[in-house]
Order: structure tokens, then sequence, then C-alpha cells
């Protein structure tokens, strides 16, 4: 597996990006994945661009001129012939900075139920999202 994660479609949802978390968690400690992981995080400082972990599709530098029209550059998640790899910005060069309220007092949860999502997920997380991570770039 080239990129290996978890999708999500409403960020909004709170219990949406509970399971997200949990599915997550679930592939970062998976005892076949976890070596690997760990062995590649350890050569590869974290940035915010997706030049990180697929340097062949983006880097940090813009490589496109302003005034070209637009095109696209992949085509099977591979850049086209000549493509020029697309721009993904450290993230230190695209956000300011913020500085955070310390977190609010009192527990998380508001009712029995929330206690469910401390449950160990039913469904196994194979963290296959090579597909639709292609499709989702241009």
């Amino acid at each position: 597996m080239d990129v290996i994660g978890q999708s999500i479609f409403h960020f909004s949802s709170l219990h949406d990006r509970i399971s997200l978390g949990k599915r997550l968690y679930e592939l970062l400690f998976d005892e076949t994945l976890y070596d690997h992981i760990y062995q590649w995080s350890l050569t590869h400082p974290h940035t915010g661009s997706r030049r990180d972990y697929w340097p062949k599709i983006f880097n940090d530098i813009n490589e496109s001129l302003p005034s070209e029209l637009f095109k696209r550059r992949t085509i099977n998640c591979k850049l086209r012939l000549g493509a020029k790899r697309i721009y993904s910005p450290k993230l230190q060069f695209v956000w300011k900075d913020v500085e955070h309220e310390p977190a609010e007092k009192g527990d998380w949860y508001r009712d029995w139920t929330d206690l469910y999502y401390l449950q160990k997920n039913d469904t196994e997380v194979d963290g296959d999202i090579y597909e639709d991570y292609c499709e989702s770039f241009l």
C-alpha cells in the first residue's frame, strides 16, 4: 500500500469524527503495520504537505506558472507524462499559529450512551484508501 488511512465525508459530525479516530487508531497500532509506520515516521518529518508521503505526485514548491491554464495532471494515480507535480505547501506557510483557549472543564460525555464510543470497532479496518484518495485530487 502506498497510502493508508481512512476517509470521512461528514467532518462536522462528532460521531463521524470519533469513529474516524477509532479507525485510525486501529490502523496505527495494527501489529502488521506498526513497525513499518513507526520506521517511516522516523525518516519523514511531518510538515503538513502531501509531499511528506507522496513526493512523486506532490511538491511543497509550486512548479507551475501563474499564467498556465488548468490541466488535469494525473491519470490512474500517476502524473501524466511531462506534468508538473501538484502544489501542496507546508502548513507553516499556509496557516498562522493559533493560540487556543484551554479546554473546557468537565467531561466529554453527555449521557451514558456515549460510553459506546469506548467499545472496540466490530468491523475490520484495512486502511486501503489508495483509489479513493486518488480521486480526491486533480
